[in-house]
């Protein structure tokens, strides 16, 4: 299939940076080294694993289900976001995901694993205070 899309990318005059961008030759014949199985298999086999449900994620993460448009115009919240997403850091896109939420987003982009959505979740979630007014750890 890759070899098919070279020949009709080719065909149409496609630009060397639309090569590049999809990681294909602009010339000369597509192998297994323009193939990315291999490298991303662990993306694969990880996005494999359940995901968790989402009635557990708006319980225990509230913040996974709230609009991203919202969480974006938080500033605290905004930073561990783009940490954990950073492709949001583009402008055209955050504005295009606004009105969605974190968990359907996660859910449906490969590479993303149960174990980020909790750890996403985690980092969005306020520490409890104690009675004291304390912290939890």
């Amino acid at each position: 299939m890759a070899t098919m899309l070279v020949e009709q990318m080719r065909a149409a005059d496609a630009p060397p940076s639309q090569f590049e961008c999809l990681g294909l030759p602009a010339e000369g014949q597509v192998t297994a080294e323009h193939l990315l199985t291999e490298p991303q298999r662990h993306l694969v086999e990880a996005s494999m694993h359940p995901f968790p449900r989402l009635a557990d994620v708006t319980s225990r993460f509230p913040d996974l289900v709230r609009p991203l448009g919202e969480l974006l115009d938080d500033p605290k919240a905004r930073d561990v976001v783009l940490e954990y997403l950073p492709w949001l850091r583009n402008e055209t896109f955050a504005h295009r995901s606004a009105g969605t939420s974190i968990y359907p987003l996660a859910a449906a982009t490969l590479g993303i694993t149960a174990d980020m959505v909790e750890a996403l979740g985690t980092a969005l979630t306020p520490t409890p205070a104690r009675p004291d007014g304390s912290h939890h750890d």
